[in-house]
């Protein structure tokens, strides 16, 4: 069956492709990234569904919302080292510590992570 129709064709700034078997226009996005993100890109894609439906709703339509999540899930994982070492280092918490005091270096440890992703929460993830 032959047709009239473009191969190709953009309506309000998608772009679409005729499928030759239905006859119908299928919208093309490009290449599509593979999501992989962990638990902070999970947090955000969460908050941005709850609290900015439009928002999240628009970056699926234009192919941004994974990018977006993998760059946020990259640099929370970044962050929350970051603050961890520096709380760390600022309470002398290091190795002779872990070894000497385990249990407390650990309680120690998971506080300055708890901490750190609070901070990252607040400034990251939920804006």
């Amino acid at each position: 069956m032959s047709s009239n129709l473009p191969k190709e064709k953009v309506e309000n700034g998608i772009h679409y492709i005729l499928d030759e078997a239905t006859q119908t226009y299928l919208a093309d996005f490009g290449e599509i990234e593979e999501p992989n993100y962990g638990k902070y890109g999970m947090e955000r894609e969460k908050f941005l569904k709850e609290h900015y439906g439009a928002t999240y709703s628009r970056m699926i339509v234009e192919n941004t919302l994974v990018p977006h999540l993998n760059e946020i899930d990259e640099r929370a994982e970044k962050m929350v080292d970051e603050i961890v070492a520096a709380m760390a280092a600022q309470d002398g918490t290091d190795e002779e510590l872990k070894i000497a005091d385990p249990m407390t270096w650990v309680g120690l440890m998971n506080n300055y992570k708890a901490t750190a992703e609070e901070v990252v929460r607040n400034e990251l993830i939920c804006v």
